[in-house]
């Protein structure tokens, strides 16, 4: 279903004419039903004022573009997220030394079940230049989030500390689309980087590294699934 759809079924739950929403939002009846029938001159501002006033969700307008289940949070999940936020460096770290610990005892649960089944995969060595990863196959530990992974990718600098500290390795899913506030593998020049996409920028999680701008140049290899646990 189009966006311009999900528009006119929430604006029809709510009762409101065609003609009342475009006068709510200070548009003209003919660019309303232009939102409704072809999804066209939905800029930011629009979607935040029909976002409003149909008491819908962003994630309602755009569910059918992504995976809903994948990029949205409960409530008990989003409380975790504000706490985690308001630790301190040194509280994260006990969160995430804690969350390795529980994952790996999941992981050790699979693999006795014998539900997983995916042993080999690649360390990265390079990238291609036609813009693919490179790599060399190995065995690694076969767990359930490893066999998502196409590649391992190792962080090289401290841009990402505290979450991917330096010298660690990141287990990468091959993909030239990266949505925003997901961490990407990226060419930018003639350098491979790791960076979280955000609106108009490439993000490190260490301040003392500026933002990168995206632009044409700015090449996504691969999706951050999360670090490589030998």
């Amino acid at each position: 279903m189009k966006i311009g759809e999900r528009i006119r079924e929430a604006r029809e739950k709510k009762g409101i004419a065609q003609k009342e929403l475009a006068a709510m939002i200070g548009k003209s009846p003919t660019a309303m039903n232009n939102y409704e029938k072809y999804s066209k001159g939905l800029d930011p501002d629009i979607i935040a004022k029909l976002v409003k006033i149909l008491d819908v969700s962003p994630n309602y307008l755009f569910q059918d573009f992504f995976d809903e289940e994948k990029y949205s949070y409960n409530e008990e999940e989003n409380e975790l997220v504000f706490d985690y936020r308001a630790l301190d460096y040194s509280g994260k770290c006990v969160v995430r030394n804690n969350l390795d610990a529980e994952m790996a005892r999941v992981n050790d649960q699979l693999l006795r079940e014998r539900k997983i089944s995916r042993p080999y995969f690649r360390d990265l060595t390079s990238y291609k230049d036609n813009n693919t990863l490179e790599a060399s196959v190995q065995r690694l530990k076969d767990t359930a989030n490893n066999q998502k992974a196409d590649c391992l990718v190792r962080m090289y600098d401290d841009s990402m500390e505290p979450f991917y500290p330096k010298g660690s390795r990141l287990l990468v899913q091959n993909s030239s689309t990266i949505s925003i506030h997901e961490t990407g593998v990226f060419i930018v020049g003639d350098q491979m980087i790791i960076r979280t996409k955000g609106k108009d920028c490439l993000k490190a999680r260490n301040s003392a590294y500026p933002d990168i701008p995206l632009s044409d140049s700015v090449i996504a290899l691969g999706r951050v699934l999360g670090r490589y646990k030998p």
